[in-house]
């Protein structure tokens, strides 16, 4: 992102209303120097799967959008408490696509062995379901 389009980012934040307890209070988490601070696993969880997805649509080009919202929804559903598993096959494939499309747009200096850990989480859930 550019410096203006992530000041604009921060600033959709900071000025973000959400219930009570839904999620830390984000405008407190927003620095000066144009940072998130200070969030706990579970504002990292609601900021990727429910907000970021919103705030991505006006801020990148199509192409990193519609990756990055493919990511959020496997993120949702990795995360739901009921898996049906006749769409673990599907996600496999999700999980694969959205990768090498990320990995197209981004540079391979981006990458560890933790974005490869989406694809074991998904994997792992053959075992649960």
């Amino acid at each position: 992102m550019t410096k203006a389009k992530k000041k604009t980012f921060l600033h959709m934040i900071k000025k973000l209303k959400t219930p009570t307890n839904y999620v830390e209070s984000l405008k407190t988490k927003v620095q000066m120097e144009g940072k998130l601070w200070g969030l706990k696993s579970h504002d990292y969880h609601i900021l990727i799967q429910q907000i970021f997805p919103l705030y991505i649509c006006t801020l990148m080009e199509e192409e990193l959008q519609v990756s990055l919202i493919s990511l959020s929804q496997m993120f949702n559903q990795l995360y739901i408490k009921v898996i049906d598993p006749n769409n673990i096959d599907v996600l496999k494939v999700e999980v694969v696509e959205t990768k090498s499309t990320l990995e197209k747009v981004f540079l391979p200096t981006c990458f560890d062995v933790m974005t490869h850990l989406v694809v074991h989480l998904v994997e792992e859930l053959i075992f649960v379901a």
